[in-house]
């Protein structure tokens, strides 16, 4: 678990342990304050690690493009 202040090593979403606020932050970047406890340590869990790859949004419509040709529609 990281704390505010605490550089991030890997790109998800974390929810912090005190009141469960969610936040999605990159790699490289300082995690924040808790947003309802300002100035207090807050622990920041991470929820949901990205996958391996992102696709780009030309990939995913080029991939739904294929995937209607060869169903025939």
């Amino acid at each position: 678990m990281a704390q505010n202040g605490a550089v991030n090593t890997t790109f998800g979403m974390y929810k912090s342990l005190c009141c469960e606020s969610e936040i999605v932050i990159a790699e490289g970047a300082t995690f924040p304050d808790c947003p309802r406890h300002v100035k207090l340590t807050t622990e920041w869990k991470l929820v949901v690690e990205p996958p391996d790859r992102v696709l780009h949004l030309s990939e995913i419509k080029n991939r739904e493009k294929n995937r209607h040709t060869s169903q025939g529609t």
